[in-house]
């Protein structure tokens, strides 16, 4: 029974203990937007400048090391995809007297660096490296003619995250992501062209498992 005027003493708080050090593997889900610029020639010039949005979702696996001043030094490789409704995959569509485009993205990966500071629970980190994206054009001609091209683009990709351990071998994270990519150029057979240039943003949640 307490006793008058007993001291009531609280249990310290004990933080999972996670092992960020070594491989990891991984899903992802979030939102994505960006803009496109795009130009088609026939011959003269149809310029169009286009915003798109939409969910998409994809797999990650990479490699972490924490210092004992728990710097984390960590490289990362994903891929994501859209998701496949018109409305959301569809970037670009220009048209022009004789042909119209659409363009259309297929996925988009990176190879990123990530930097942070560790705890035994928690981390946060910034991320950058390589980038590409795959693109699917398709033209409808006066005719009823149709040819499709898939074209790659290169750029690179930044952003950030916080990841939680949510017990000794899962984790889940938060991550903002900017790619920037250079342009890609297409040539129908009409003799009409599209240059298009893109950007792309997602916020994502993920999940890891240490192996």
């Amino acid at each position: 029974a307490d006793q008058p005027g007993a001291m009531t003493v609280k249990a310290p708080r004990i933080e999972t203990y996670f092992d960020w050090t070594g491989p990891y593997i991984g899903a992802h889900m979030g939102y994505g937007w960006g803009r496109t610029s795009a130009t088609l020639f026939d011959p003269l010039p149809s310029a169009l400048s286009h915003s798109y949005s939409g969910i998409n979702g994809g797999v990650q696996a990479g490699y972490n090391v924490v210092l004992p001043s728990r710097v984390l030094l960590g490289v990362e490789a994903d891929i994501t995809f859209p998701n496949y409704i018109n409305s959301n995959a569809v970037v670009s569509s220009p048209r022009s007297a004789e042909a119209g485009l659409t363009e259309k993205m297929d996925y988009v990966g990176s190879v990123r660096a990530r930097l942070g500071y560790a705890r035994p629970s928690w981390m946060v980190y910034a991320t950058g490296g390589f980038a590409w994206q795959g693109t699917r054009f398709a033209s409808d001609l006066s005719g009823g003619l149709e040819e499709k091209s898939i074209q790659r683009r290169t750029g690179w990709a930044a952003g950030a995250g916080f990841e939680y351990a949510i017990d000794p071998l899962w984790s889940a994270r938060l991550e903002y992501l900017y790619y920037d990519f250079g342009p890609a150029d297409v040539r129908l057979p009409s003799g009409a062209r599209n240059a298009s240039a893109l950007d792309f943003q997602t916020l994502r949640i993920g999940l890891n498992r240490q192996i």
